[in-house]
């Protein structure tokens, strides 16, 4: 009986050690989504400006003598940064940062995915400003 009064108590003691750890792994894993947001969330302006500019120069491409295929490449370009800048928005629209109706192992898989779908945003975001940067030699 006193084995298994031992076994009950550590195998608690265990159980409790296991979701604290997890529950800090999870703390963890939500300060570096928040981090990948927070890396671009800054540059939205600038995207926002960047956008506008390529649709300007798409509206003045007769007087600038642009040939049809640049044309087409300038709207690409504004279609990529304008959806870099909308998928910002789209992500934190659906981002939860709540987890009070979730166990562990959920907000555990909640944040590994919500983790893929920011750095997705992010590179779509860095590689739409990039893109821009390269065309027209900003830094």
């Amino acid at each position: 009986m006193k084995k298994s009064w031992i076994l009950l108590v550590s195998l608690i003691w265990f159980l409790l050690a296991c979701g604290d750890n997890l529950k800090k792994e999870n703390d963890s894993l939500k300060e570096d989504v928040i981090a990948i947001h927070d890396e671009v969330m800054p540059l939205m302006g600038d995207l926002k400006n960047y956008q506008k500019q390529v649709e300007k120069r798409i509206s003045q491409a007769d007087s600038l003598g642009m040939s049809p295929e640049e044309v087409a490449d300038l709207k690409v370009m504004a279609g990529d940064l304008g959806n870099s800048f909308e998928g910002m928005f789209v992500w934190m629209r659906q981002f939860k940062s709540s987890y009070d109706d979730m166990t562990d192992e959920q907000v555990r898989d909640y944040l590994l995915e919500q983790k893929i779908l920011i750095e997705k945003v992010n590179a779509d975001i860095k590689k739409s400003m990039d893109s821009y940067k390269a065309k027209f030699g900003e830094k």
